[in-house]
């Protein structure tokens, strides 16, 4: 998150990405992954040292299925992206005047056309918060 205390809002954006690998019903092997760009604003209050936080805007999430057909056809790669949205919520103590450690949710969500169907992108992210704060609290 980015902007002045004196802001009524803040300027969020992330990146986050994940995947899996498994098989498919000829038993070959299948990666598929997503990765994603947010940016939105962020509502962010100071209870003490805790500051709880709502946020939310737009997202473009990008969808990638590599099946590895090898030797017979070759890989099969596809990948494309779509457009959606985010909201996200969590919290974050201000540690050592300018170090911050939290946690947060976040739900995304958009969808793209991968092997000729429209696939859901996006859902539930869970994780830890770190950051360094600017400026430094007084």
């Amino acid at each position: 998150m980015w902007g002045d205390e004196r802001w009524p809002v803040m300027i969020h954006a992330y990146f986050a990405g994940s995947g899996a690998i498994g098989s498919n019903a000829f038993d070959e092997p299948v990666n598929e992954y997503t990765n994603e760009f947010g940016i939105g604003l962020a509502k962010v209050w100071a209870v003490g040292h805790f500051h709880p936080y709502l946020s939310g805007g737009g997202a473009t999430i990008t969808g990638t299925i590599n099946v590895d057909r090898a030797p017979v056809d070759g890989d099969t790669y596809v990948s494309n992206s779509g457009a959606g949205g985010w909201v996200s919520s969590g919290g974050f103590l201000r540690l050592v005047d300018r170090i911050n450690l939290g946690t947060f949710a976040r739900y995304s969500v958009a969808s793209a056309t991968l092997e000729g169907s429209n696939r859901s992108l996006g859902g539930w992210q869970l994780g830890l918060l770190f950051g360094w704060a600017w400026p430094a609290s007084k």
